[in-house]
């Protein structure tokens, strides 16, 4: 029955041109690559949209958190390096040369990874404590140079991205599907989001914990999809009428617009409970109880600054986890690349075999020197806890 039906719809068969030859503007590749960038380009277009509608109804609405404004402008401008990067000489990746499709996917990635960053912190100003927004957005801001730096290094260094993950270390030529070590440390970058998610789902109500797991379910989606198959590669899908690489740029527009749904409950709820000012009212003022006694004031300072101790010290044991699994990570990743190098498993492609095994390396390097960090603030915040309860129990 479904494919009777799938049948009747007679879609064009574009796997079938895949071995028909076109040559414009001095590039010879199959119509059915050409077909696939021009995908890419359009879809792309429903970002661009996506991202200045959502700053329209933001602005609309008069939602005055700064941070989503940059999170929006961000993603629209990837959503036009994106384009350049589609269309850069409308060539492909050469191993070892810094062709502009090379220097292209660089300022694209870049952006990329500057989206899953804002996306970040704008999670830790929505939900952490002020004296934790700083620090926190630090962190992942520490993470985000290290991943940029990381792809520097492989662009103009080795000149060359290839397709470690899932893709063999194939060529990023868009012939294969596969994720680059730039393309999975973005994810690793947006990661932060579902376990700041998770320890604040008790402040959520069942709408909002609805709207923001749908939200991150469709970036997850969107980015799973992503290279099933390679952005220049017409697959067999529905006789290549599914491109995996454009329902990416979709879902990324559509994920954006979902996104201001749970941005514009979450504003309204603050309104409700006296946190922001009413749209339009420059000052406002929160009622008070004014009798209430001294003693229970100082009993609930004490009870806050407790729950604050106690907020302080699972935050930062929560971080340095997060830091020393991406260590874990990238040891595995240094590992397991120069065991493969040895063997002579990346041979067949032309750069270094220790390539995979040396960037994980600087990612270890880098990684190790932010753990440091975040070691010696756990140190003291567990120092300065059991202090306070030495000194209470003194009392």
């Amino acid at each position: 029955m479904l494919s009777s039906f799938l049948s009747a719809i007679n879609f064009i068969d574009w796997f079938s041109f895949l071995n028909i030859d076109v040559t414009a503007q001095g590039v010879t590749m199959p119509l059915s690559e050409w077909v696939a960038q021009y995908a890419c380009v359009q879809t792309n277009y429903v970002m661009t949209i996506a991202g200045l509608i959502a700053i329209g109804i933001l602005a609309i609405k008069r939602i005055k958190k700064w941070w989503w404004y940059v999170f929006f402008a961000i993603l629209t401008i990837v959503s036009i390096t994106s384009v350049g990067m589609h269309t850069a000489n409308y060539g492909e990746f050469e191993s070892g040369v810094l062709t502009t499709k090379l220097v292209g996917s660089y300022v694209d990635m870049s952006f990329t990874i500057f989206t899953a960053w804002s996306g970040v912190c704008c999670f830790i100003f929505e939900f952490c404590d002020k004296k934790f927004k700083k620090p926190f957005a630090l962190a992942i801001t520490s993470w985000t140079t290290l991943v940029i730096l990381t792809l520097t290094i492989e662009v103009f260094v080795f000149k060359d991205r290839p397709l470690f993950i899932l893709g063999g270390g194939a060529a990023m030529d868009g012939a294969k599907g596969g994720f680059s070590i730039a393309e999975i440390c973005c994810f690793l970058t947006a990661l932060p989001i579902v376990p700041i998610s998770v320890i604040n789902a008790k402040k959520l109500d069942k709408t909002e914990v609805g709207l923001v797991g749908f939200v991150i379910s469709i970036f997850v989606i969107g980015f799973l999809v992503s290279n099933l198959f390679g952005d220049n590669q017409i697959n067999s899908l529905l006789l290549g009428n599914v491109h995996t690489h454009s329902i990416w740029h979709i879902l990324n527009g559509l994920g954006a617009l979902t996104l201001v749904f749970w941005i514009d409950y979450r504003n309204f709820k603050d309104i409700a409970e006296g946190k922001t000012a009413t749209p339009g009212i420059k000052s406002y003022t929160l009622l008070k109880d004014t009798k209430t006694k001294e003693e229970a004031k100082e009993v609930l300072a004490a009870s806050e600054n407790e729950n604050f101790k106690r907020k302080e010290l699972n935050n930062w044991t929560i971080i340095t986890g997060l830091v020393y699994l991406y260590v874990l990570v990238s040891l595995i990743g240094t590992i397991v690349g120069f065991v493969k190098g040895m063997a002579g498993d990346y041979a067949q492609y032309n750069f270094s075999p220790y390539q995979f095994s040396i960037t994980c390396a600087i990612l270890f390097v880098g990684l190790n020197i932010i753990g440091v960090f975040t070691v010696i603030k756990l140190v003291k915040i567990i120092k300065g806890y059991k202090k306070q309860d030495f000194e209470i129990k003194q009392a």
